[in-house]
């Protein structure tokens, strides 16, 4: 499990009747079943059911059972558990969408499996699983792209090894073309 890592430890526990304005920084996990309306910087964060942030999350790593209204800029991995919503764009190294589970923004990672729905463009370095019951409305840009049987894929794909990990803006195919002389 993620969160037997050394030195992690439960720092915060916001509970399903609690409202929280403004920002959270903690070196160890939060577990939010409350509502969040500002930033959080922590090494974890869970995110039961009935949680809810409103504004960009910095960690090392999450798992989302409710929703967030903000950007994810993850360390590790995102998990998005079956009732997870997230809007907004999420940066991280690993991600895995749970069946059911929503995503509307951009995803910038390494490798990502999806079981659920994402909305937005997709970059990774290595590889984008779409399983059986995965949907993306978007744009795929990957070394590697795997399309099980019974997937929605709506958009276009372009496969090649990512050079220049750093140029996050552009994908290959909005690029314009030079015209010969």
């Amino acid at each position: 499990m993620m969160f037997k890592k050394k030195g992690a430890a439960l720092e915060v526990l916001i509970g399903a009747e609690s409202s929280i304005k403004g920002d959270l920084a903690t070196k160890g996990i939060v577990r939010l079943d409350g509502t969040v309306t500002g930033n959080i910087d922590a090494d974890w964060l869970i995110i039961g059911e009935t949680g809810m942030v409103k504004g960009d999350v910095v960690l090392r790593g999450i798992v989302i059972d409710g929703k967030i209204e903000g950007n994810i800029k993850s360390k590790e991995t995102v998990e998005i558990k079956s009732k997870g919503i997230v809007e907004g764009n999420i940066d991280t190294d690993w991600l895995m969408i749970g069946e059911t589970a929503m995503v509307k923004g951009n995803v910038d990672l390494r490798a990502i499996v999806i079981n659920g729905k994402i909305e937005g463009n997709i970059k990774s370095k290595e590889i984008v699983k779409i399983k059986s019951k995965g949907v993306v409305e978007g744009d795929i840009y990957t070394a590697s792209l795997a399309i099980s049987e019974g997937a929605i894929f709506d958009g276009r794909s372009c496969m090649q090894k990512i050079i220049n990990a750093d140029n996050k803006d552009i994908l290959p195919f909005e690029r314009k073309v030079k015209e010969s002389m």
